[in-house]
């Protein structure tokens, strides 16, 4: 079946790197990225895990007059996402425990969230040597972010020889190579970063970093031995890394070979208007950002955003803290406010992202990506009007930027708005064409909704488009494929794409059940029941998948379960026209109602050939 919402997603194969060391209590780190967006998953944490849930209403002050009332309502404005008032809580909580720990790290914690690292700074320091030692993680890295941004450089290497696990390896080893970057002692600083030879992962962080120092001590030609020679491995680290080697080429008057990098990127993503611009103005000798990092400072705070870059999204609460502490060690990160907004629109918090993408200004080359940021953001929000106005802005200022057009054109599709998406989408492919870059997830949204709109003509044409540029993309695979079932044509076709399709997403429920379903359409009911019952056991509670294995149940004569299986899809809440049909079968049987289908089909056929 054709999944809805979901019919247009990009899903490129994740990237595996091997695991890195967390904080104590922390469990995995896998670094999992995909091009473009990071795929967020709910996780727990240990010491930084967040308990995220909307399922409670704000306390009131009446509740903080113990101990307990203070740890209940903060607890409780936890899972209201309210950092603001659980930092409120927990404080007062403290103030009646001040010796109990738990109450101190989620106290810290809860301020860290909602952005106040001062005052998570000023808890630590409060409490540091009191009842806490040196064991504990939290108070450790907020010490050293206190000392790193008041440069006290030498008590920050102090304290990262004293702090054991209580900091991050990895980053704990970068950070001492930009301490020395920032003393002078450059000799040290490359032997600390030429030291991280533990596995693949720290050696890529440490060549990158080291090209960094280079650029930040203005050493273009020793950085682009780090940075500019190994473009496959160094540009794959994230976004920032692949904009330094950019740069870094620029100033070297590798120009060519910058631009290549820009083209190589922008072939696979559509739009990505920010690297669009550098490219833009590269070609015209216009003004680019110079680079990266301007000065040895900046360094501390990259690292943390390269790490919560790459923690991946199964670990996003340990992201956003390390998010936090960077932008508090440099405000002025735009990139680190652009991926805090999206792991914070990610986790429902809704204030907080828009928030954080509105601390980043016109005129920088992220502006663009935080307007489109907060048009999604405003999207999950359910405030559709006010992202269509974000949208009409951006179309009003920029009539070109072809990944404007597209996000607009998918958003107005999920708001059921179909002509206006056609005609954005329609507008999207001639900005690609004029490139000479056609994407085929521009023709696969523009055949979607024409499919809604029963223009299927047009609809199975760019379905067809969409497989020239990408022939075995799933998705248009299944898409297409379903259609054509559902229609009785080109069966042996539609068969053969479905399974291309299950043969490259053999966990997707939805595609599972196409294949089942093309069997029933054949007639081959045998193969089709276990080949629906994976799709069931892949999503056991769709109402389509469970309705379509009570058909293919009846059909193998197994009428008993066909009933129970139809009383189950019942259960998942179907369309109204699905709920109607699933009750006349309970009430005629599955025989009767598919007579009385193709009598009317029959009926319909008749009526067209005589007009």
């Amino acid at each position: 079946m054709v999944e809805k919402g979901r019919t247009t997603q990009i899903c490129d194969a994740s990237v595996r790197r091997p695991a890195l060391h967390l904080l104590p209590g922390a469990t995995s780190l896998c670094l999992l990225k995909q091009r473009g967006r990071h795929v967020l998953k709910t996780a727990r944490l240990g010491l930084f895990g967040l308990l995220l849930s909307n399922a409670a209403l704000a306390p009131s002050i009446g509740d903080a007059r113990s101990l307990s009332g203070a740890y209940l309502a903060a607890q409780q404005a936890e899972f209201a996402n309210n950092f603001a008032q659980a930092a409120r809580y927990y404080a007062i909580a403290l103030s009646y425990d001040p010796s109990n720990p738990m109450l101190a790290d989620r106290a810290m914690r809860a301020e860290v969230a909602r952005g106040d690292v001062g005052e998570a700074i000023r808890i630590a320091t409060t409490l540091e040597g009191e009842t806490f030692g040196d064991d504990n993680a939290l108070i450790n890295i907020l010490g050293v972010t206190d000392a790193l941004k008041e440069g006290r450089l030498t008590e920050a290497l102090e304290r990262l020889d004293l702090a054991g696990d209580g900091v991050m390896p990895l980053v704990a080893t970068l950070w001492r190579g930009w301490i020395f970057v920032n003393m002078g002692e450059e000799a040290a600083a490359f032997d600390a970063f030429a030291a991280m030879t533990d596995n693949d992962t720290t050696e890529l962080f440490a060549r990158y970093h080291a090209g960094l120092a280079h650029v930040a001590m203005g050493e273009d030609a020793a950085a682009a031995a780090f940075l500019a020679d190994h473009p496959q491995s160094v540009s794959g680290l994230n976004a920032g890394a692949s904009l330094a080697q950019v740069l870094l080429l620029n100033r070297l008057d590798r120009t060519g070979e910058a631009l290549a990098v820009l083209d190589g990127f922008l072939a696979t993503t559509i739009g990505e208007e920010g690297w669009q611009r550098i490219a833009d103005a590269l070609r015209n000798e216009e003004p680019v950002p110079d680079r990266v990092i301007e000065r040895p400072t900046q360094g501390f705070a990259r690292v943390l955003y390269d790490v919560a870059s790459v923690l991946g999204t199964d670990n996003s609460d340990v992201a956003i803290l390390y998010l936090r502490l960077a932008l508090y060690l440099d405000p002025d990160m735009w990139d680190g406010w652009l991926l805090m907004a999206d792991l914070l629109e990610r986790q429902e918090q809704i204030d907080l992202a828009l928030a954080a993408y509105g601390a980043i200004p016109t005129g920088v080359v992220q502006s663009i990506n935080a307007q489109l940021g907060r048009a999604s953001v405003l999207e999950t929000a359910e405030r559709v009007p006010e992202a269509l106005e974000v949208y009409a802005g951006l179309v009003a200022r920029h009539p070109s930027l072809l990944q404007i057009r597209y996000l607009q054109a998918q958003t107005l599709r999920r708001a059921e708005r179909y002509e206006a998406a056609i005609a954005a989408y329609s507008v999207a492919i001639e900005l690609a064409e004029a490139r000479n870059i056609l994407f085929w997830q521009l023709l696969n949204g523009r055949a979607v909704t024409r499919h809604q709109v029963d223009d299927w003509l047009a609809a199975e044409a760019d379905f067809r488009a969409a497989l020239v540029l990408a022939p075995n993309q799933p998705f248009v695979l299944n898409y297409l494929g379903y259609s054509l079932v559902e229609r009785n044509e080109h069966l042996d076709e539609a068969l053969d794409m479905i399974e291309r399709a299950v043969e490259q997403r053999p966990n997707s429920g939805f595609i599972v059940d196409s294949l089942g379903w093309v069997y029933f359409i054949l007639e081959r009911f045998e193969e089709a029941v276990p080949v629906l019952e994976r799709a069931v056991a892949l999503e056991p509670v769709d109402p389509v998948i469970n309705d379509h294995l009570g058909d293919a149940y009846w059909m193998a004569g197994r009428k008993r379960e066909a009933e129970f299986q139809w009383h189950r899809a019942l259960s998942f809440d179907p369309e109204p026209k699905e709920r109607a049909r699933i009750l006349r079968k309970l009430d005629v049987g599955l025989y009767k109602v598919r007579a009385a289908e193709a009598a009317e089909r029959e009926t319909l056929q008749d009526a067209r050939n005589v007009d």
